[in-house]
């Protein structure tokens, strides 16, 4: 079939002449004890990849018998197709080609309207049959849905609600007659119910365009339909724009007629009822059915779901599908693959989307929860003290991530169980850290460096789960574990289904502890906690922001305007989080005395009497004025406001904050963040001779917008530097966004580093990399070389914070650096020369479930499991002779993904070569280097940042040659994980290198570069 070929059609403007044609067929009759004509015709339907017509995924053959019963004929002599309201008894036969199956035999009575549509299908209550085959006898009945007068419209059918029109089509017989019926703008009747959706970024939708035609022959001459033939195509791109991972998928049905035969007379009064007539033609009690199609619920094993509230497992025998030694054997042939150093390349990340995906097959019963227990020992008793040892930094701390990214009820209960048991292993609610048993300290750091991270990835928490999980944070003394089971808690927060308000508020009462300032002591130790004392108010400020806590604005403000205890970084994150929780949806439900409080506070009023107070240090206005003046533009994107903040600050001399300013709105407007009579009126001219054009009154800040620069440009001690990592022919795009403020001395104040990825259907965050800095300038006079800061600072020391978002999820900041130059030369003495992971991150990074169903009945199903590995490691290099060094902040990034389609039906007898399945997979991997060099001779120019891709990026795309044992029980016992460079199971269709590469980083870093003459690779 795939051979054949539809031509155009013509157009209607012949469908008139041709009904004036189409006059015979006498022997149809309306009621009576008369001879029907029996209609039988050939019947073929096959679906298959369209590169691959002649290796069918399902192919049907078999026989229809059609008996006619017309109810109003427009005309004595029209075919029965075209006659309007009408039954048809249709039978039909159906023979599997590929497998060497029984005969399938299918009947209903099919009623139809004055229009030619089908109202519904009498089916025979004794007729046993499966909801796939009997899908197929509807597309089959399908075929015979024809507008009597070919007439445009919509029409509800097999390949749901559409919008058919007809066209003839010019042919060189004078004895055939051709009419095309084209399909547009379809959308389902009905939706399935074991599908899912997660996905990090927002072109991992698997899209479906359709393409549905229907080319009918007539004898010119008797009328009867000889031929129907129906073509439908979908393609499927689970990275739209990219053609990297696409599947077409083509089905076909050809209906032919054999012969016109006369059958026996039926004695059917002419008043009968519809449904006594259907009764007595089929022999038996028959039941409504619409011809919408039905999509199959599998096997609970063949389904491997997460949806496993949909089936209902036999506990007594689903535990016994595999022995504990078979699914150990799975687990340890996948233990090279979890390795920490091997994990973000291809292959180890294709063998844990392999692995998964057998995970999710095991059943939802205790029985397979005690199985995955002993097999994967990570839950007593493999966890007990005397036994830890064994599992401190192994390659079962990856396998907890896969069974988190698994996902399944069987899979997450093994998690809480390690979870549990290591809670009480690790002494929690102790603050001590010295003088502690061997088996404490490995628990702690299984607990808080590798498993609470790894639970932040957990995907739609139940309630209950969520409890467990609390449980096990509550009791947990220490400050710094503390933030790590907390920041799971928040990041998984949002996910809960609807509003706890009991569990919220314990949230929004521990948050509330983080963000009280400390009254202050002595002097001495006030200047000692001040360090601690900024990073949990950091962390605070998170914690808000994820639970969009706006009963906690008051403290928040505080933080504001407290300029005494709080380092500027801190402020200006207060400053976003603001702006982030009065803007958040107000759907919580708060007491009457609370929103009165809400209603009557004028945020906009205190953050721009906050903006437009001179500040006492000039040397923080530049940070912090820059984040008030965005949150306002946050809160009022509007001309005026923005135009009249501009003029105030330029009135005051704020130069260095109007031009940061300035810059701010321009990328604003190159955004389209800014509406574009807003960008117009401030100077923006994005839309050059716009009839919206009016100019605002800027003042003396008007004549800035010339040095506000373009991408790259150092902007008094402001920049902003723009980028593409990588452009799919403008389709996908990975973009870089640095942000870098420094002090009077060219110290470091702000880094932000923001990696995003684009395409029309969205834009989605990646990662965001934001460093805080105070007080680096004191370093600059105490190597005795001369180099001083601009102004007397006091000895308070310096502090260093790093903050990380990965996808969705924010980590809990972390304190890099806090001290003087003792505690600078011991950090540099301590710290590895040797790239040195500090973060590693693998989880799902798209994950689905959809199905599609054809109009010649079958269903497509579609699994799409793409996992993604994040490392981040550092290295530092110093010289005390040469007073100099650099330092490496690496990005390893693997990622690796398959899309399994399959047509749903019975599954017996598969072997390794089955053509029913389709995988096709994409993956590659790459390194991200972040160097900076530092000459302390030369400061403040001598530094020197540089961001590139050290090695090639290599991007692979293969097909398999069969199908994933992972959904063959039959082929548990033999498991083998499988290597897409393998060519007996994959076939690589297509691979690409993209070169290592440098990315500019502003115009005046590149001159510092040059002249310290450094390289930019490590």
């Amino acid at each position: 079939m795939g051979g054949i070929s539809i031509p155009d059609a013509r157009g209607p403007v012949m469908l008139n002449l041709f009904m004036c044609v189409i006059v015979l067929a006498p022997n149809v009759l309306c009621h009576g004890s008369e001879s029907k004509s029996n209609y039988v015709y050939s019947y073929s339907v096959n679906i298959s990849e369209e590169s691959k017509p002649d290796i069918p995924l399902k192919t049907l053959f078999g026989q229809v018998l059609v008996v006619p019963y017309v109810y109003s004929r427009p005309h004595p002599h029209i075919s029965f197709v075209l006659a309007g309201e009408k039954l048809l008894h249709i039978r039909m036969t159906l023979k599997d080609g590929i497998d060497n199956s029984e005969k399938v035999r299918l009947e209903a009575v099919a009623e139809f309207d004055a229009e030619g549509m089908l109202k519904q299908l009498h089916v025979p209550e004794n007729l046993a049959t499966k909801t796939s085959e009997f899908s197929l006898f509807k597309g089959m009945v399908n075929l015979f849905v024809v507008h009597p007068n070919f007439e445009s419209g919509f029409e509800t059918g097999a390949a749901g609600t559409c919008r058919v029109s007809y066209a003839t089509v010019q042919t060189s017989s004078s004895e055939y007659l051709s009419v095309d019926k084209l399909f547009s703008t379809c959308s389902p009747v009905q939706k399935p119910l074991d599908t899912w959706r997660y996905s990090l970024i927002p072109t991992s939708k698997v899209h479906s365009t359709r393409e549905l035609r229907v080319r009918y022959r007539f004898h010119a001459h008797k009328g009867d339909l000889l031929q129907a033939i129906a073509y439908e195509k979908q393609t499927y791109d689970s990275v739209s724009g990219t053609n990297l991972n696409q599947l077409n998928i083509v089905a076909w049905q050809d209906l032919q007629l054999v012969k016109v035969a006369d059958g026996e007379p039926e004695n059917i009064p002419p008043t009968m009822d519809l449904n006594e007539m259907a009764k007595q033609l089929t022999g038996s009690e028959n039941m409504p059915v619409h011809l919408a199609p039905a999509f199959p619920l599998e096997h609970d094993l063949e389904a491997c779901s997460l949806n496993v509230h949909l089936y209902n497992p036999d506990g007594n025998g689903n535990g016994k599908f595999i022995t504990i030694d078979q699914l150990r054997n799975v687990i340890e042939n996948a233990r090279n693959a979890l390795h920490s150093e091997r994990l973000g390349t291809l292959q180890p990340l294709h063998t844990v989307v392999q692995l998964t995906r057998f995970l999710r097959c095991l059943p939802n019963h205790r029985s397979a929860v005690d199985l995955l227990t002993l097999a994967s020992m990570l839950s007593p008793p493999a966890t007990e003290a005397k036994m830890l040892y064994r599992q401190g930094r192994s390659w079962r701390d990856q396998l907890v991530s896969v069974l988190i990214g698994c996902g399944t009820p069987t899979c997450v209960t093994v998690v809480l169980q390690r979870l549990e048991a290591l809670t009480e292993v690790a002494l929690v609610e102790k603050t001590e850290t010295n003088g502690l048993p061997q088996e404490v300290v490995i628990a702690r750091e299984m607990l808080f460096s590798k498993l609470w991270p790894a639970l932040t990835h957990l995907r739609q928490p139940t309630s209950h789960t969520y409890v467990r999980l609390l449980k096990c944070c509550q009791p947990v003394s220490d400050w710094s574990h503390q933030t790590v089971c907390l920041s799971t808690l928040l990041n998984l927060w949002p996910q809960l289904y609807e509003e706890h308000l009991e569990l919220r508020n314990e949230l929004i009462g521990i948050t509330e502890k983080q963000l009280l300032i400390s009254s202050p002591n002595t002097v001495k130790q006030q200047e000692e906690d001040r360090y601690k004392l900024n990073s949990r108010l950091l962390f605070g400020l998170m914690a808000t922001e994820k639970l969009k806590a706006i009963e906690l604005f008051d403290l928040v403000l505080q933080i504001v305007t407290n300029s005494e205890h709080i380092y500027p970084p801190v402020r200006a994150a207060a400053v976003r989080t603001l702006a982030s929780i009065w803007t958040a949806d107000k759907d919580i439900k708060f007491s009457n005395a609370f929103r009165s409080n809400i209603r009557t506070t004028n945020v906009r009023s205190l953050l721009r009497d906050q903006l437009l107070s001179i500040p006492s240090d000039s040397e923080d206005d530049l940070l912090l004025g820059i984040e008030l003046f965005n949150a306002l533009v946050t809160l009022d994107p509007c001309a005026h406001m923005i135009s009249d903040l501009l003029r105030q600050l330029s009135s005051q001399k704020r130069w260095p904050l109007v031009r940061a300013c300035r810059l701010l709105v321009r990328q604003s407007c190159v955004a389209e963040q800014l509406s574009a009579s807003v960008c117009n009126c401030l100077g923006e001219n994005v839309s050059v001779g716009s009839g919206e054009f009016q100019s605002c009154l800027l003042g003396y800040a008007g004549g800035w917008a010339g040095l506000a620069g373009g991408n790259g440009s150092d902007v008094g001690y402001n920049t902003f530097v723009h980028g593409d990592l990588f452009n799919v022919n403008g389709s996908f795009i990975v973009e870089y966004l640095i942000h870098l403020v420094n002090g009077p001395d060219k110290e470091l104040r702000k880094f932000n580093l923001l990696i995003s990825l684009l395409n029309a259907e969205g834009e989605s965050k990646l990662f965001e990399f934001d460093v805080s800095a105070k007080g680096l300038e004191t370093f600059a006079g105490s190597f005795g070389l001369g180099v001083l800061p601009k102004k007397t600072v006091q000895n308070e020391g310096a502090w260093v914070s790093l903050g990380l978002t990965e996808f969705d999820t924010i980590l809990p900041p972390w304190l890099i650096f806090s001290g003087g130059m003792s505690d600078l030369l011991h950090l540099l003495w301590h710290v590895p020369s040797h790239p040195t992971p500090v973060l590693q991150i693998l989880r799902p990074l798209i994950d689905e479930r959809q199905y599609s169903a054809f109009a010649a009945g079958f269903v497509l199903g579609l699994d799409a499991l793409a996992v993604v590995s994040v490392e981040v490691s550092g290295a530092m290099e110093t010289s005390v002779w040469s007073q100099s060094g650099r330092s490496l902040v690496r990005t390893r990034i693997g990622m690796a993904g398959e899309v399994y389609a399959r047509i749903l039906g019975k599954s017996e007898g598969l072997t390794a070569t089955d053509p029913r399945f389709v995988v096709k997979g994409v993956g590659g991997e790459g390194n991200l280097d972040f160097v900076s060099h530092i000459n302390v001779r030369d400061l403040p120019d001598g530094i020197c940042l540089s961001m590139n891709r050290p090695s090639d990026m290599e991007l692979l795309v293969w097909e398999s040659t069969k199908p994933s044992a992972s959904c063959i029980p039959s082929q548990w016992n033999h498991y083998e994980y499988r290597d897409p460079t393998n060519h007996a199971d994959y076939t690589v269709t297509h691979r690409a290198v993209n070169p290592g590469v440098s990315y500019e980083l502003g115009r005046n870093n590149t001159e510092r570069c040059n002249q310290m003459s450094v390289s930019s690779l490590w």
